[in-house]
């Protein structure tokens, strides 16, 4: 059953207090419709939208052009469609290769931008994901700092669909164990992006600031 504007406010509401104040809650765009994203930016206009579909956040973004709330790519993210997620985005969590980065890096350059972004880690390699494995992760990080249109600001990891508790906390801790190291070797990372309506809480509990929801919000 779809929630009722009243019941989106009461779910953000009771999520917010539930989680820690450091940790970001960015909500999945993708069950909205554009009466919710109106209602969720009238009472929460700090709030993150998180889409992962170019097309549908573009129509979304361009029904209220005037809306502050910031806007998260989350999904998937094809080359081909970075120019204009690198113009309607404050950040894209899911870079997974370095030919993304680079492509994203000289797209940016031609707008004279900058674009914050976090790298997309698949600790465990997990074949039904996308995303750097621990070694490579290390060394697309330390080469990305000579790009000059590209700011690594954190990372982010989606544990396996359908895990038991001790796979998915075993991925959120190999992944901030990654974060930490980048963090010690002098790379600016900020956010920690891990977790979703079914584990957000296993998440915060292994060090995540960042969490991407949906199915809790709009259900």
């Amino acid at each position: 059953m779809k929630a009722t504007m009243s019941t989106l406010i009461k779910n953000i509401t009771k999520l917010k207090h539930g989680i820690p104040k450091h940790v970001t809650i960015v909500i999945a765009s993708k069950y909205a419709t554009l009466d919710d994203i109106k209602t969720i930016s009238d009472e929460f206009p700090t709030i993150a939208f998180g889409e992962n579909r170019v097309q549908q956040g573009e129509e979304k973004q361009m029904a209220y052009p005037s809306i502050q709330n910031p806007w998260h790519f989350i999904g998937h993210l094809q080359r081909n469609k970075v120019k204009k997620v690198i113009q309607n985005y404050t950040l894209i969590h899911s870079v997974d290769s370095e030919r993304l980065l680079m492509e994203i890096n000289d797209a940016s350059a031609k707008k004279n931008h900058k674009t914050n972004l976090l790298l997309q880690v698949n600790p465990l390699e997990d074949q039904a994901k996308f995303g750097f494995n621990e070694t490579s992760i290390f060394e697309v990080a330390n080469r990305s700092q000579t790009l000059k249109h590209i700011h690594i600001i954190g990372l982010m990891c989606m544990a396996p669909f359908d895990a038991s508790s001790d796979i998915i906390k075993k991925t959120f801790k190999k992944t901030r164990q990654i974060y930490d190291k980048l963090k010690s070797d002098g790379l600016p990372m900020e956010q920690l992006s891990m977790g979703m309506s079914n584990d957000y809480k296993i998440a915060i509990d292994e060090g995540s600031n960042m969490i991407r929801v949906g199915s809790i919000i709009f259900s």
